[in-house]
């Protein structure tokens, strides 16, 4: 099931929600702006979004906490067992996309696709990926440019490798079945929207809106 079509009937369930519940202002609102925050198309691709969008961005500027959605939990949720949240962080770095993690930092990844069908040492035709973890502490300077961030997923096994520019030692590096290389942003704030789909049981990272 595509994306578009699943927000689409989050929409829906939480219009039967809010309506059934008769939830509080409060808590309606913050329900509007979660799911506004979910669609990939943007949280203000709908109109019915730019207004509670807008009322948002206004209340974290003056620092004040994220609305909450109480009905996301209620016994009377059409998915009582299939939450969704935000959570605002601070990174110059988007979190790593589902079914990845970060490359922890000094590791070294590569991707197994490039590997020759018959590996040898020294991972031979792989490009070398240097992790720095979750990237989360790092700032800009004036001196140097930001790392790539490094993700990666379904580890399959270990290698050596020599670096280019490197002091002609050899190191370890890890084999990955994915690779995924993430830039710094421009805007650190950002809010990272969980989503637990109906289709499934486990909450997934749906959606990080920076602001």
């Amino acid at each position: 099931m595509s994306r578009e079509i699943t927000v689409k009937r989050l929409m829906l369930a939480a219009a039967v929600l809010m309506g059934a519940a008769a939830p509080s202002q409060a808590s309606e609102w913050g329900c509007t702006v979660l799911l506004c925050l979910a669609d990939p198309a943007g949280p203000t691709a709908q109109a019915m979004c730019v207004d509670p969008i807008h009322r948002l961005w206004d209340r974290l500027r003056r620092g004040h906490s994220f609305p909450e959605c109480d009905e996301a939990r209620k016994p009377k949720s059409p998915y009582p067992d299939k939450p969704s949240w935000a959570e605002r962080g601070f990174s110059y770095y988007d979190p790593c996309p589902t079914g990845t993690e970060p490359l922890l930092s000094g590791s070294i990844g590569l991707l197994a696709s490039e590997m020759p069908e018959r590996p040898r040492w020294g991972g031979y035709g792989a490009t070398p990926y240097q992790g720095i973890g979750t990237g989360d502490e790092l700032r800009p300077s004036r001196d140097s440019e930001m790392p790539t961030k490094v993700c990666v997923g379904g580890y399959r096994g270990t290698t050596y490798v020599y670096l280019p520019g490197g002091d002609g030692g050899s190191y370890e590096a890890s084999i990955y079945d994915q690779v995924i290389e993430l830039q710094a942003t421009t805007k650190p704030r950002m809010i990272n929207v969980y989503i637990t789909p109906p289709e499934s049981d486990v909450p997934v990272l749906w959606e990080t809106v920076r602001y």
